[in-house]
């Protein structure tokens, strides 16, 4: 019988594996591409929802913006600002600010850490496409929370005329958004896969294991 030391040297290798490859692929030109737009897409639906009197821009084209291949830019201003100059002199030409968001760390480590914990978890595939699922759901509301704080403490200390917060609540949305980023690639995920992986009968089955 495979001791619980075999069992998670077993595990902590398929781990680094499914991981390491999952981040690999996501380095691919095609994959990193995709991954990128769909970055862009998300964050802006999510600020444009999230901050209505700003104006957000995630068109790499109008941007206009040297971009690393690690990061999105998105650019943003004050909407009402903007379409009054629109309207008044008919210029094209817009008062943006630029944000930038580190891809890896914001979209994929958690995602890759949390999707090779549920791999390794000896439990029937069924169960764990569920909570797959539910997690990546999860994670998908804690990422826009990131993306909202980051965008209004940017936004807040640019002074362009919205979003001008206290002092107090400025400081309480940038340490929550610091915890956040801190907890977003490893604390989270594995929060998030405890709570979507053991039920009580997987958890009761965990415990009895370990003791024995």
């Amino acid at each position: 019988m495979p001791t619980l030391k075999s069992i998670l040297l077993k595990s902590i290798f398929l781990f680094i594996i499914s991981y390491f490859c999952l981040l690999g692929i996501s380095y691919i030109p095609i994959v990193r591409k995709g991954i990128k737009d769909f970055a862009r897409n998300h964050t802006g639906k999510v600020l444009t929802t999230m901050l209505p009197d700003a104006l957000f821009v995630t068109d790499p084209k109008r941007i206009a913006h040297p971009e690393l291949p690690s990061q999105i830019t998105i650019a943003y201003g004050n909407k009402a600002a903007i379409t009054k100059t629109v309207q008044q002199q008919g210029s094209t030409s817009m008062d943006v600010r630029l944000l930038h968001f580190e891809v890896d760390p914001t979209f994929l480590m958690n995602l890759f850490f949390f999707l090779s914990l549920v791999f390794i978890t000896p439990i029937v595939w069924k169960r764990k496409l569920l909570s797959s699922t539910l997690g990546v759901v999860i994670l998908y509301f804690v990422i826009s929370l990131l993306l909202y704080l980051s965008a209004i403490e940017n936004i807040a200390n640019a002074n362009i005329g919205i979003y001008q917060l206290s002092k107090s609540r400025l400081n309480f949305y940038a340490t929550l958004k610091d915890v956040l980023n801190n907890a977003n690639i490893f604390v989270i995920p594995l929060l998030v896969w405890g709570l979507t992986v053991f039920n009580k009968q997987n958890l009761s089955r965990f415990l009895d294991f370990t003791r024995n």
